[in-house]
């Protein structure tokens, strides 16, 4: 754990948010076989983020903008809510290209970290772009025109959005596999990955993860399908309770790292909420994929979980019900979505009121 001072701060998702970003599936990304299958999905989640707040969707191109409007329209999508980004890009987890919005001394700061692919394991160089292209600039801008011109903060470090968990109170969560990989900061120790991720999410306590991943993820565990915070002091984690299931040493190892973690200044312990995993599931070639329920997302007034069509589904939706009780708890469905390795948080980026 590493401790830092700073006025900064990253917002958890609880925070009250003026819009939400997505990037719709289009024929040049890995969903091109795909599309039929994923965009009823996408298009219900949305179309669900509508009912609540403003919803910027990321199209590659004119056509892909097109192509969504009959799937957004069948969803039942509020289109007054809808602002289209022309964008082009390699793929559509911008919960890991697109920028971070800090508060800084009462200001939005939109940090942009680099983006290559989870190290580098695919073409990435539209993504990488993507959050600094006039379109985006433009939008945000307009976004958060109550503030002055909003600063941008572009950084060097190698990290994703999905990387990292905030709960806006100066805690941050991370994992080492996604800090140490080697194709991501190779020059930089692991002290120094975290001194940094400090410094400019201003996190006051920093813990890393060292154990903890799913079969089937490509993202080097990333903390956002592992734990969330729910509230200020409180976890909910992924639990895997059959012995011979592949995950249950690595998420066993977790729990017990979860329960041990030590604050300082005789700061009270993380209260923990399990989660189920869901029952395994698997691709077209036999593949398991990273599903998971930890992958829920905030946006005013509801928590969008993932569903999988599996026996915890409801068990997921209840325990998330209950983590905000102010909400209304709502299921999506995500069993295409996952076939590509991701869920509902991993497909967005919230963008928070200041």
């Amino acid at each position: 754990m590493l401790q830092h001072q700073s006025s900064k701060r990253l917002h958890n998702e609880w925070h009250d948010q003026i819009a939400t970003l997505l990037c719709w599936p289009h024929q040049q990304s890995d969903w091109f076989e795909q599309i039929d299958r994923v965009a009823p999905e996408f298009a219900a989640f949305a179309a669900t983020i509508t009912r609540f707040q403003k919803l910027l969707l990321i199209c590659h191109d004119e056509a892909t903008w097109q192509q969504a409007q009959p799937w957004l329209k069948k969803a039942g999508a509020d289109f007054s809510q809808i602002q289209p980004l022309l964008i082009a890009t390699n793929d559509t987890w911008c919960r890991d290209f697109a920028p971070l919005t800090l508060q800084v001394d009462g200001k939005p700061q939109l940090l942009n970290l680099v983006f290559n692919g989870w190290g580098q394991k695919y073409d990435h160089a539209l993504d990488a772009a993507a959050a600094a292209d006039p379109v985006m600039v433009e939008a945000l801008t307009e976004l958060y025109s109550n503030h002055p011109q909003p600063q941008w903060n572009h950084q060097a470090l190698v990290f994703e959005g999905g990387g990292l968990e905030s709960n806006g109170a100066g805690v941050l969560l991370t994992t080492d596999a996604c800090v140490m990989h080697p194709k991501r900061n190779p020059d930089l120790s692991r002290q120094q990955i975290l001194k940094k991720l400090s410094e400019l999410t201003g996190a006051s306590e920093v813990y890393s993860l060292s154990e903890g991943g799913l079969s089937g993820d490509d993202t080097d565990s990333h903390i956002d399908n592992l734990a969330r915070f729910v509230s200020k002091n409180c976890i909910v984690y992924l639990q895997c309770d059959q012995t011979d299931d592949e995950n249950y040493s690595a998420l066993n190892k977790m729990q017990r790292e979860l329960l041990t973690l030590q604050r300082p200044n005789n700061q009270p312990d993380f209260d923990l909420i399990a989660m189920p995993q869901p029952d395994p599931i698997f691709d077209c070639d036999n593949r398991r994929v990273p599903a998971s329920y930890i992958n829920f997302v905030l946006v005013n007034g509801a928590v969008l979980v993932p569903q999988y069509g599996v026996a915890q589904d409801a068990t997921a939706l209840q325990i998330l019900g209950d983590c905000f009780p102010d909400r209304q708890a709502i299921g999506l469905s995500c069993r295409a979505l996952i076939e590509q390795n991701g869920s509902l948080h991993c497909l967005s980026m919230q963008l928070p009121k200041i």
